[in-house]
């Protein structure tokens, strides 16, 4: 990309949605191939910059002190697979409306979590518990407990209880989203099952 010349595209993908076809337009826009595109890692946005193989070279041996170090990813054009899907609750349509909740239980202190009105009631306790360092004690998914057959799927067999989150004394289903809950910027929402 040259630093005279600066295109901005803005593209708006649902999860569902194939990602290989905003990187064909940056290419096209900026007049290299898709191989050349590289990406950093990303949750919410994504700045795409094209460039030539030198100037990718260049900027991964000189990197500047305000940004963190870019990871690239490979992204083949000649592919006939289906496109991986990458799932994320956090994300939505709703663009950059956010709150934050602080999560209390009785087994740690309160940890404050900044949420999308679209992430799932299970996503929530996913990342209360990553947090709190307590993930690899629970085997979840955002969907809920994972069936598995290991031996985390034997703990949860045998009784330990799964994590959940408890507004208005009313226990939430996993799938739920935390939008669909009267709740404020800043309110207090217990996890029980811990």
């Amino acid at each position: 990309m040259s630093p005279a010349r600066r295109i901005e595209s803005i593209f708006k993908l649902n999860r569902t949605d194939n990602f290989r076809d905003p990187f064909e337009a940056v290419a096209e826009d900026e007049s290299v191939l898709v191989e050349s595109l590289r990406r950093s890692t990303w949750w919410g946005e994504a700045e795409l910059q094209a460039c030539d193989k030198t100037t990718w070279d260049y900027i991964r041996a000189h990197p500047t002190g305000s940004t963190n170090p870019i990871q690239a990813t490979e992204i083949s054009d000649d592919s006939d697979d289906e496109p991986t899907i990458l799932e994320s609750d956090a994300e939505s349509d709703a663009g950059g409306e956010t709150f934050k909740l602080v999560l209390q239980s009785k087994a740690t202190k309160s940890i404050t979590l900044t949420v999308r009105p679209t992430t799932t009631c299970g996503a929530i306790v996913q990342a209360f518990l990553k947090k709190a360092g307590l993930a690899d004690k629970y085997n979840l998914s955002a969907k809920g407990p994972r069936k598995s057959i290991g031996k985390k799927g034997k703990q949860a067999q045998q009784g330990l209880p799964e994590p959940q989150l408890v507004i208005d004394g009313d226990k939430m289903a996993a799938h739920v989203p935390i939008g669909d809950m009267d709740l404020d910027d800043g309110d207090t929402v217990d996890v029980v099952g811990l």
